[in-house]
């Protein structure tokens, strides 16, 4: 008989043999594996393309690109609703600064424009890579320096191209890095709960003899 190979991982199989891990969860586990592997190939071709295109040109793909494959995790986690609302968040709070400011002078472009303050290429870019890096950056050695350095590349272009000076790119990238990270202990702290009456079901820890 012949054998038919399989791409399940051999420490799975017992699991999905008694039914302990639904098909659909190792499919997700799959999935993110693959988006996990399309951001190294996106930073390594970016990379490989940076020798024939602009830095700028370059940076505008990538800030548009880490938003969205934080998108396509947050799907697969089902945590779509969250990483949406904080995104959105994140620009209503760049744009109202933009627009809110005027012409002060933080608010100015190198090049005399106003709406400098802060960068919002950088903002989206940081959100997306910091959501990446924890939710589905394990799947991929070295996934965190990769993505930071896309994101700092993003940062980087903008102030070559006389978009925005340093200033305006660091307040950017800590209003990307509040909108993915902050408010979050409450919720982490319910996840703990959660998972500890789920060991107390499953094994009974620390509960009381009766007697």
């Amino acid at each position: 008989m012949q054998q038919v190979e399989s791409d399940v991982p051999l420490e799975m199989l017992p699991a999905l043999r008694h039914g302990l891990v639904p098909p659909i969860t190792w499919i997700r586990r799959r999935t993110r594996q693959q988006i996990a592997a399309a951001i190294c190939v996106i930073a390594m071709l970016q990379a490989a393309s940076a020798v024939g295109a602009r830095n700028e040109r370059l940076g505008d793909s990538i800030q548009i690109a880490l938003p969205v494959l934080g998108t396509a995790c947050a799907v697969l986690r089902g945590d779509l609703g969250d990483y949406a609302a904080r995104f959105a968040g994140n620009m209503a709070v760049v744009h109202g600064l933009k627009n809110g400011l005027g012409a002060a002078e933080i608010n100015l472009r190198p090049g005399g424009s106003t709406r400098g303050f802060p960068s919002g290429h950088t903002a989206a870019a940081v959100h997306g890579a910091s959501y990446l890096v924890r939710e589905c950056g394990a799947f991929v050695p070295y996934a965190g320096p990769l993505l930071a350095l896309g994101a700092g590349f993003v940062a980087g272009s903008r102030i070559e191209a006389g978009r925005h000076d340093l200033h305006q790119v660091l307040a950017g990238a800590i209003i990307g890095l509040l909108a993915d990270l902050g408010f979050r202990q409450r919720r982490n702290g319910r996840r703990i709960v959660l998972a500890w009456r789920r060991l107390q079901r499953r094994h009974r820890v620390f509960r009381p003899r009766v007697a």
